[in-house]
């Protein structure tokens, strides 16, 4: 599976998401499939209130500005 980024300009701008496989078949041809993803990027801080304002609260956040992932668990108040 490949990954192809494309950061916009500007952080509130459209960005996309290029995924791709790689088949090879029982011949040895190898097929191709992509899909292209639109993603509008958030900060932690803009989640927060979201969920707020949607009427969840945070029970668990392992947010690290220097992690690469993070998960935030929400529960109906």
């Amino acid at each position: 599976m490949v990954y192809r980024w494309e950061i916009a300009p500007h952080w509130e701008e459209e960005h996309h998401i290029e995924i791709a496989i790689a088949q090879v078949d029982a011949t040895g041809l190898v097929l191709v499939r992509s899909e292209l993803l639109s993603c509008w990027p958030y900060r932690y801080e803009e989640l927060e209130v979201e969920l707020h304002r949607v009427g969840l609260r945070t029970e668990l956040s392992t947010f690290d500005l220097e992690a690469e992932n993070y998960m935030v668990v929400a529960s109906k108040v």
